[in-house]
């Protein structure tokens, strides 16, 4: 009969990567599902546990390297000296069979975007360091699919996605999740210019850092892929007419939805890796998003993009009207760097493209060039500087009373 300790070291694997200790066994998550984990070890308890002439093998590695891959995957990476793949394995496998469940949730989503929608799941699948469009799901009705949908694929990709709310992407330690492959934001209500412009960042930037707590920042090569649902269909995220890296997604209510319908799509789930590691692209790669923004721009874009920019017109009217009744004037002066440092002193998240909109298209203010008086914040409170010469615009009260 085997001793114990024989069971324990021909059964348990223990790794060594760099001078931690560990053993990489399966453990039962929240929803009791079981998954491979690293529990930290040290020498010590080894000797207890298994005798000091009686340890496990340990195999060595030389340290945590990151290398998403979901065809071919390899935990150990390197030749001459292995290293610990932290990118995990998914917990589904490729095989051949059919997915109606899953084909009828892309399809109710993303309807005449089909096939565009399975370029997009393809390319996050096949290659996970392509940059991709960041999808934002929108209505404002409830059992649409927006939820399942994001489910399904948190389902795919396991420990390389999380879903995330509002304030935890916003909180400054994101060490968690900053190497997956997908982050999911449920009721996602990222409407200041900061967060969309951290999502931009995260989307597109070649390099970004992972900060834990108690820990110095990180420089890291970011391959993030967002996607967003929201019931909120006017200001889910920021937008201006530049932000041409968001595909919004407008999703009509499902007209039935079976309680086992989950349930149906995870048995899927090999049989739609299978077709999508064999289907054939049908787009090109024509931009770093690998979509052309006419692809995938919609009307709800548009729309978002007006309603940001009318609620930045509406606050940078009573500014101005504000400062008028200060500094008792009917019209003031101002070029374009001076109000955009006005607007962000008082808290209006905008832009200079933004701003040049609003003067020019929607005031339709004409820029001028030539000695002026500008206004200015300078100590606490509105002032007046003449300018030698200069581009400036001019608004009146009548105007801005008018809007």
């Amino acid at each position: 009969m085997e001793s114990i300790n024989e069971i324990k070291n021909n059964d348990r694997r223990f790794v060594r990567i760099g001078v931690d200790l560990y053993e990489y066994l399966l453990t039962p998550n929240l929803s009791g599902k079981m998954e491979w984990t690293l529990i930290p070890w040290n020498y010590a308890t080894l000797t207890r546990e298994f005798g000091k002439d009686n340890w496990p093998p340990i195999e060595v590695f030389h340290g945590k390297t990151l290398v998403p891959s979901h065809l071919g995957y390899q935990r150990a990476v390197g030749n001459d000296y292995k290293f610990w793949n932290i990118y995990e394995p998914l917990n589904y496998t490729a095989s051949p069979g059919i997915f109606p469940h899953i084909e009828n949730i892309i399809r109710h989503i993303f309807c005449a975007k089909y096939e565009m929608a399975l370029d997009y799941l393809q390319i996050m699948y096949t290659n996970p360091l392509q940059k991709l469009p960041i999808l934002v799901l929108i209505s404002h009705e409830n059992q649409t699919g927006k939820t399942t949908f994001c489910d399904l694929l948190l389902e795919i990709y396991g420990k390389n996605a999380m879903s995330l709310d509002n304030e935890a992407f916003r909180n400054d330690f994101n060490s968690e999740w900053i190497n997956k492959n997908l982050i999911v934001i449920d009721e996602a209500l990222l409407n200041k210019k900061e967060d969309s412009e951290h999502i931009k960042a995260l989307s597109t930037a070649k390099f970004s850092t992972s900060h834990a707590k108690g820990k110095d920042r990180k420089a890291i090569e970011p391959f993030l892929k967002f996607i967003l649902a929201s019931n909120n269909e006017n200001s889910p995220v920021y937008l201006d007419a530049e932000d041409t890296r968001y595909w919004i997604v407008k999703v009509k209510k499902l007209r039935n939805m079976d309680p086992e319908f989950f349930s149906k799509m995870k048995e899927e789930i090999p049989a739609f890796l299978d077709f999508l590691k064999n289907r054939s692209l049908t787009t090109m790669k024509k931009s770093r998003m690998w979509f052309a923004f006419s692809d995938y721009r919609t009307p709800e874009f548009d729309r978002i993009v007006r309603y940001c920019r009318d609620s930045v017109e509406v606050e940078l009217a009573e500014l101005l009207l504000d400062i008028m009744k200060k500094l008792k004037k009917e019209e003031v002066c101002f070029s374009l760097k001076i109000i955009k440092k006005i607007a962000m002193l008082n808290g209006i998240e905008t832009t200079r493209n933004q701003l040049k909109a609003i003067l020019s298209a929607s005031w339709h203010l004409i820029m001028q060039k030539n000695r002026y008086t500008s206004i200015d914040f300078r100590n606490n409170e509105y002032s007046l500087f003449s300018v030698s010469n200069g581009y400036f615009f001019r608004v009146t009260k009548a105007l801005l009373e008018k809007i």
